[in-house]
């Protein structure tokens, strides 16, 4: 459904700096960012990371994002990227409009690339096996997986432990999705949303570390 006043909206989420994930769907390239600033029509962003492939001009970015507890989503062709900016920016058209439409439940931190947090999997089969964390909410995680895991069928339950550092924190999940070379997992237990779950000390662990990237 659209959101009325995206100007407003992209103006409140540049003025408080609200992280966001750029995403070029064509290429499957995901980038962690953050709202910097906007006017002249356009918008940009702060990239936690420059892209080994660069946007180009005229390319589209879905930019999702937390405002007021909502997932939203906007769409904008990018205009400029400056590669050698400390951070990199990542300049936007205006969005026309902005959505909740096809956003998941919950706002999904990404996890980073080589320094991802490592999940040791558990199935019924009793074989355990590794796989990298790709992103984490309060309701489910996508999990990057080796070419030889142990086979994986929608519905089935996993135990899962979540390594960063020498931290550990443990959830149970339920396959949704299983794709050549990842995994969708849902958190079935409303559990997972308490104040002192295990999902939610993870993910403020992942947003420290989102926000300490961008500050340097």
């Amino acid at each position: 459904m659209g959101i009325e006043d995206p100007e407003h909206i992209v103006a409140e989420c540049c003025a408080a700096g609200t992280p966001a994930v750029a995403a070029f769907r064509a290429r499957r390239l995901v980038v962690r960012a953050a709202f910097a600033g906007c006017g002249g029509g356009r918008v940009d962003l702060r990239l936690a990371e420059s892209p080994a492939d660069p946007p180009k001009v005229d390319e589209t970015c879905h930019v999702t994002f937390q405002y007021h507890d909502r997932s939203l989503i906007f769409a904008g062709g990018v205009v400029d990227y400056e590669p050698n900016a400390t951070p990199p920016v990542l300049s936007l058209a205006a969005p026309e409009s902005v959505t909740s439409e096809g956003t998941r439940a919950a706002f999904r931190v990404p996890a980073g690339h080589d320094d991802a947090p490592e999940v040791d999997v558990l199935g019924d089969d009793g074989v355990p096996w590794h796989a990298s964390l790709v992103n984490l909410s309060l309701t489910g995680m996508y999990l990057r997986c080796p070419v030889d895991h142990p086979p994986l069928m929608p519905d089935q339950t996993l135990e899962l432990t979540i390594r960063m550092g020498e931290a550990q924190e443990r959830v149970a999940g339920v396959v949704c999705r299983v794709e050549h070379d990842g995994v969708a997992v849902s958190f079935p237990d409303p559990a997972s949303r308490d104040a002192e779950s295990p999902v939610r000390h993870v993910l403020g662990a992942l947003e420290r570390d989102w926000h300490a990237r961008l500050r340097g």
